[in-house]
């Protein structure tokens, strides 16, 4: 099933191939996951975005799975593997030429020291200077280690291999983090060879983004780099620094034994609720929630037409725990309107108190306070179900929200993301009098503003 990928630089989407062999080819080339299913093959992307490609790919159903795959970013996958191939392979063509280079200048100076060397072998006169004996200085009285001592002392280095291991400040530039990057792996002592990770991507990106904007800062976290020059820990940071061409102050630890490596990255990862506690913010993960949708449509508020103008962006935008906690530290609003909405009860309709206070927020900030107001009033029928008839907005919306947490629709599931643009389209059919039936039919963006009738 090997396929050459579209030469980088030139790749659009008609570059791609049609066959589904080869499609699966080059999505497993960029690393996409891709299994077996029963009705034939399930990709995934680096998002976590997923389709299924059809055995029999023939005909129609071949073009769907490609102009899905398209949808997915395979091409823009494609590119970015033909640029970190070409990446790697312009440095080791510099780290060859570098490499015979300083071949070269310690031949020539070998050269040099045996030209200059003296052709007798008998050795110079030195001058001896008259031999005095000094007493043997005392040695200070030791004192012999305890048992605790001795326990700490080999629970920390129970190997004693870490004694050169040492830490200081680096200026990593992108030709450091290329050099680390490319070093070949060491091998253990039965043979086997320290396998690394693969890279995320997303996270990759996400980091080149906190180095663009300024936002990355020197912290205890660095880079672990083994006796042989290996990377042990750190990788996605490197590739972040290779990727943007910006040079990084990281801490940077060399001589680290390479049996340590699966003691890294095993311990649980700080959720942004836990820093919202540890700030001080009140309503936790819910109001974290709240904050990363709010501060995305407000984004999207400022350019509808830059890079989240297509709302499938929106569910991929990583927004930082510290942004999401500066977000809420100046909008205090949201965490007060999660608790509000929490009173209200879990119900029978599971809607995302995320989702729905960054909805409130929003429509506060388009229109007006009173406009906020009445958007709870929508809110709470479709949470609770209370007093609506089939004839009511509000009864389909929380029918669509229950259909999305039980199994057996196609709603299961259905990101926060999802849920703020069902509650846009159901409050846009409420302001305009459309007919219900419009509630899964397209997508709308922007929350309308409250008609005179309805004040």
């Amino acid at each position: 099933m090997g396929v050459k990928p579209p030469k980088a630089g030139s790749l659009t989407n008609r570059d791609l191939p049609t066959e589904p062999e080869e499609l699966l080819s080059l999505c497993e080339l960029v690393g996409w996951k891709v299994e077996k299913s029963q009705s034939g093959f399930k990709v995934m992307n680096s998002f976590g975005i997923s389709t299924v490609l059809s055995r029999s790919g023939n005909g129609r159903r071949s073009d769907n799975a490609r102009r899905a795959l398209i949808s997915m970013g395979l091409g823009a996958a494609v590119d970015r593997y033909h640029q970190a191939e070409e990446k790697r392979r312009q440095h080791g063509m510099k780290a060859s030429e570098k490499a015979s280079t300083r071949a070269g200048e310690r031949a020539a100076a070998a050269a040099a020291a045996a030209a200059v060397a003296p052709t007798s072998s008998a050795p110079p006169a030195v001058f001896q200077p008259p031999q005095t004996t000094f007493p043997a200085p005392k040695k200070p009285p030791t004192t012999p280690k305890t048992a605790a001592a001795e326990a700490k002392t080999s629970v920390a280095d129970p190997a004693g291999d870490n004694d050169d291991m040492y830490t200081k400040f680096e200026d990593v530039t992108p030709t450091m983090a290329m050099d680390w990057m490319t070093t070949p792996a060491p091998t253990f002592e039965d043979g086997s060879q320290l396998k690394q990770r693969a890279l995320r991507p997303p996270h990759v990106e996400w980091l080149a983004g906190q180095i663009l904007n300024g936002d990355f800062e020197t912290t205890h976290q660095g880079i672990a780099l083994s006796r042989e020059g290996f990377v042990l820990d750190g990788q996605h940071r490197l590739q972040a620094i290779i990727d943007t061409g910006r040079t990084v102050r990281l801490q940077v630890t060399y001589n680290v034994p390479k049996r340590l490596f699966d003691r890294f990255d095993v311990g649980k990862k700080r959720t942004p609720g836990d820093v919202f506690t540890m700030a001080g913010i009140s309503g936790g993960t819910s109001a974290a929630g709240a904050a990363k949708m709010y501060h995305i449509v407000t984004l999207w508020t400022a350019d509808p037409k830059g890079r989240l103008k297509n709302w499938n962006n929106w569910d991929r935008e990583q927004v930082s725990a510290h942004t999401q906690a500066q977000v809420a530290a100046e909008n205090p609003i949201l965490s007060d309107l999660v608790y509000e909405f929490s009173a209200l009860g879990r119900g029978s309709r599971r809607i995302n108190i995320g989702a729905a206070v960054a909805f409130l927020v929003w429509i506060r900030d388009l229109y007006s306070d009173e406009a906020m107001e009445r958007a709870k009033a929508y809110l709470r029928p479709v949470k609770d179900q209370e007093g609506t008839t089939r004839s009511d907005i509000e009864y389909h919306v929380g029918e669509w929200f229950a259909n999305a947490f039980y199994a057996g629709t196609a709603f299961r599931g259905a990101s926060r993301v999802v849920q703020l643009l069902a509650l846009v389209k159901g409050w846009n059919i409420r302001q305009s009098g459309r007919q219900v039936g419009c509630l899964l039919k397209g997508t709308d963006l922007m929350p309308i503003p409250l008609e005179p009738a309805n004040l």
